[in-house]
């Protein structure tokens, strides 16, 4: 049996979201199986995707006795056992970890210096996208891999000292759930991790929130979401990016909407992509999300300062995504030309 792990099973789970690869089953599999590969043998038993080239495998082995040289895997112990939904079945001899156990090889990877990267990471799995270099967009739409509370209840389950388990627990807790684009999530991170890590330490919105007694019915609209929705405090924050709020169509549309909750007391703060272009006036958008919620700005410390200068630089630079293999997007492998095509 071949199972595989860490940045080569993330990429996996981002080949299923954008319909490259059928989504796998739960296996009731909870130990790496005692059996011995030799490396060239291993490397032909991975699974052909289409981001095939992309990644390095990484290889989960029970025994160090089966860890092989090799520039073509990377061979990972994993000798202890773990709960159950920690693998899915690919093939009949292939495994992969599951959403649960890759965000846990993630933490292992990531430690608490990229705690950034962790975080944007469970957003994805627990948000309504997946990053996708061939869509114009950068990412793909798709359901959820896992929710919060599924998150805690597996980290719960995790044998006592579970290297990466701390840091993981920590990362699901500063993380959102539904997020529906990379930039939603990191404005949400911007806003609401604590100072020390670059955040201005406001409490977690609601994302993209489905209005449940429909109450825009008499607007036209059967339903409406908006990317933060504070409830208790009646204000949204919403980011209109190129893509998506390009066209005049969404513009008028966010318009009649924008209008609606308006009329229902809600204040609407919206950024764009000039919002966060320099220090000034990313702050100044932070104010206002402060001012709309009724809550004093705090005055932070030099430390906190060039932390939170350091997170803008990071988040709203797209180049951060290729700075670790978990936040690479894929890309479809290209296809071989056919006899007919030459």
């Amino acid at each position: 049996m071949l199972f595989l792990g860490y940045e080569s099973a993330v990429q996996y789970w981002r080949a299923v979201r954008a319909g490259l690869v059928a989504k796998p089953d739960y296996s009731k599999t909870t130990t790496v199986a005692h059996e011995s590969y030799r490396a060239k043998e291993i490397i032909e038993y991975v699974p052909t995707l289409c981001i095939e080239g992309q990644f390095t495998p990484q290889i989960l082995v029970s025994s160090v006795n089966h860890i092989n040289r090799s520039d073509k895997a990377r061979f990972r112990l994993c000798a202890t056992e773990l709960p159950a939904g920690s693998f899915c079945e690919h093939t009949s001899y292939t495994m992969v970890a599951s959403p649960e156990l890759c965000l846990l090889h993630a933490a292992k990877d990531c430690g608490p210096k990229r705690m950034i990267a962790l975080v944007e990471l469970c957003c994805e799995f627990m948000g309504c996208y997946s990053l996708y270099e061939d869509d114009i967009r950068g990412f793909v739409t798709c359901k959820p891999l896992v929710t919060k509370e599924r998150m805690r209840e597996y980290i719960g389950m995790l044998p006592k000292r579970t290297r990466g388990a701390v840091l993981l627990r920590r990362a699901v807790e500063l993380s959102g759930e539904r997020s529906w684009s990379p930039r939603e999530t990191d404005c949400f991170m911007a806003l609401t991790l604590p100072p020390e890590m670059g955040g201005f330490g406001l409490p977690q919105p609601l994302m993209n929130p489905f209005d449940e007694q429909n109450v825009g019915h008499e607007d036209g609209m059967d339903r409406f979401m908006v990317d933060l929705c504070w409830e208790e405090r009646k204000t949204v924050f919403e980011y209109d990016g190129k893509v998506d709020h390009g066209t005049l169509q969404k513009a008028d549309y966010d318009k009649e909407r924008r209008s609606a909750l308006a009329s229902r007391g809600y204040k609407v703060i919206v950024a764009v992509n000039a919002s966060v272009k320099d220090e000034e006036s990313y702050r100044n958008k932070v104010g206002q999300v402060f001012g709309a919620m009724g809550l004093p700005m705090s005055a932070f410390s030099p430390r906190e300062l060039d932390a939170q200068r350091a997170l803008r630089e990071a988040l709203f630079d797209p180049s951060h995504y290729y700075e670790t293999p978990y936040l690479t997007p894929i890309r479809q492998k290209d296809e071989e030309p056919s006899a007919e095509d030459a």
